[in-house]
């Protein structure tokens, strides 16, 4: 069977990168020259894509029930959820800001 993750794939149907650690993606949009993903938790990830590899960046929590739909203008990324929730969030600030640290287990 499929291997569980993220896998991207190039045009031509090959496999270009993969992240073993990504659960419960719902859906994915391209924007600043990173992947964004939406997850059944609510949350959504900004990966990084290398050479064989997706590298994660920043994880938020976006919502309260799982992000169904991700789009992208020039500026912005949108997310959605089945209640009819739609958030705005600015690719610029996102990227530019480094990550929080981890929090602790």
């Amino acid at each position: 069977g499929a291997q569980a993750g993220l896998h991207v794939y190039s045009l031509e149907g090959r496999r270009i990168a993969s992240a073993a650690g990504a659960k419960g993606v719902r859906c994915a949009v391209e924007a600043g020259g990173v992947v964004w993903t939406g997850h059944s938790d609510g949350r959504f990830c900004i990966w990084t894509l290398l050479p064989d590899s997706l590298v994660l960046f920043r994880e938020m929590r976006a919502h309260r029930t799982a992000v169904l739909g991700m789009v992208k203008d020039a500026v912005s990324v949108w997310s959605c959820t089945k209640n009819g929730t739609l958030r705005q969030w600015s690719v610029a600030l996102l990227l530019a800001a480094p990550p929080p640290p981890p929090r602790p287990s």
